[in-house]
């Protein structure tokens, strides 16, 4: 009998715990939300550039720490929840999965 429970929990657990692994990762995402009004797109358009983002990943984690948390204040707000709208789907998703 436990063995059979053993045998129905297990997989779920590991599937619930994948997926909130997952949505927990995908919050480390900075997303670069074009919906941001004109002002802050203006301030924040030398970050819609991959390139600056791999040259100062390549000098030090500590300049793409502050350049990443910059960013971050500067979108808080000021955007149309873009990724918490993609964050919505994917639990959606999931939960149809699990």
């Amino acid at each position: 009998m436990h063995d059979i429970a053993i045998k129905v929990i297990l997989p779920y657990i590991y599937r619930t715990t994948l997926l909130w692994l997952l949505l927990i990762i995908y919050r480390e995402v900075l997303l670069y939300d074009p919906t941001m009004n004109k002002q802050t797109k203006e301030k924040t358009i030398k970050y819609a550039n991959v390139n600056f983002w791999r040259e100062i990943a390549g000098k030090n984690n500590r300049s793409y720490n502050y350049h990443h948390r910059k960013l971050y204040r500067m979108m808080e707000g000021n955007i149309f929840a873009i990724q918490a709208q993609v964050e919505d789907l994917m639990l959606e998703t999931l939960d149809g999965l699990v």
